[in-house]
């Protein structure tokens, strides 16, 4: 990609950073996201169709920033690519998003334009981690289903209290997510797939 246009692209992905940890996104308009990154309104429209498909990119982008983060934390902390130790890769790698304000707990409790986003965001990572390790992660339900409820209720757990998440969550967080892994949920038949 041509280095203004990614440069124009980030600042308005910037921007709707900015103006969603002031307000809602159905509040938000295009004008507010162009004067923010300093684009015009032709150029907004040259790269998107409207606010919502620049929502969407912000979060292919993140997708893509959670890949390059899990994939150093391996490098850094896992080469011998141990199972375990990329559970706690994952869960890490999630949580180190808390700060972004697109994903923050308020926010998503009442816009319903991000919780969507959020939750295939949340969905897509595990998928791609779970092909990672098809032989151990066998399920007997419905895999999308059950990612659903993995990514949903992950990120409950993780949320249940105010405040930003502690060592302490994210170790009980890593134990919960043993626990699955080693519970009924998963077996070796496959026919969840």
């Amino acid at each position: 990609m041509d280095q203004r246009i990614y440069k124009t692209k980030l600042g308005l992905r910037n921007a709707l950073k900015e103006l969603l940890s002031e307000k809602p996104f159905d509040k938000i308009k295009v004008t507010e996201i162009c004067s923010r990154s300093k684009t015009s309104r032709v150029t907004f429209y040259t790269y998107y169709n409207d606010k919502y498909d620049l929502l969407n990119d912000l979060y292919i982008s993140m997708e893509e920033d959670a890949e390059q983060q899990f994939k150093k934390r391996q490098k850094t902390n896992n080469p011998e690519n141990d199972f375990e130790k990329s559970l706690q890769n994952v869960l890490d790698t999630l949580v180190s998003f808390d700060d972004n304000p697109a994903l923050s707990v308020p926010r998503l409790l009442v816009d319903r334009d991000i919780t969507p986003l959020y939750h295939n965001f949340l969905v897509r990572f595990i998928e791609r981690f779970e092909i990672q390790y098809p032989d151990y992660l066998s399920t007997r339900y419905p895999v999308k289903a059950l990612n659903s409820f993995i990514a949903f209720g992950l990120w409950g757990f993780l949320h249940s209290h105010p405040g930003k998440v502690t060592r302490e969550d994210r170790k009980q967080a890593r134990q919960l997510l043993r626990d699955l892994v080693e519970s009924r949920i998963f077996s070796n038949d496959g026919s969840g797939k």
